[in-house]
């Protein structure tokens, strides 16, 4: 949510439902469908669709290539603007490339590059995603992961013309 709609006490709630369909070893498709109620009194109703080809091992190399193909869609019963994001529809279809390395038994680099474009009410534009994340054990059975991701594509705080979505997180465990 944005700081204006904390300032309102905006609150929502999400509901969704979805199925895991694996139709071979590679291959797997993913519908969901997603109900947001919010205390102004508008909801969403939309869904989201992804086939994911789980990557493939590169001969004689400790790397794998796959892709992934995801579209989203919902409708908002009361449009508004200002507070947060909030289109009357947004549609988004995204083609994405995943490449994965892994450098000995206990660390793995995992990147993710996409395009596609969205539509916010009828508006369509080009939109980018990219993602990196390093995953790896640490002494004592202790894990690390580095994240770092950019896209253009809206979320529940924002969209449109100029709008990006930066991400980086560092997180370690240590089990108890």
């Amino acid at each position: 949510m944005t700081t204006t709609a904390l300032a309102n006490k905006l609150l929502f709630s999400t509901y969704s439902v979805g199925a895991d369909f694996r139709t071979s070893d590679h291959l797997c498709l993913l519908p969901v469908y997603f109900r947001q109620e919010f205390s102004d009194g508008n909801h969403r109703d939309g869904g989201a669709l992804k086939l994911l080809l789980s990557p493939y091992d590169l001969p004689n190399t400790t790397s794998a290539l796959g892709a992934e193909i995801y579209a989203r869609a919902y409708n908002s019963s009361l449009p508004t603007t200002g507070v947060y994001f909030n289109p009357a529809s947004y549609r988004q279809e995204q083609v994405s490339l995943i490449a994965i390395h892994q450098f000995g038994p206990d660390w793995r680099l995992r990147a993710i590059a996409g395009i596609g474009s969205e539509a916010i009410d009828g508006s369509r534009a080009q939109s980018y995603a990219w993602d990196v994340s390093l995953r790896g054990r640490l002494q004592g059975n202790g894990r690390l992961e580095v994240h770092v991701g950019r896209n253009s594509f809206a979320s529940m705080a924002g969209g449109g013309p100029g709008y990006w979505n930066n991400t980086a997180t560092v997180s370690v465990v240590y089990p108890f």
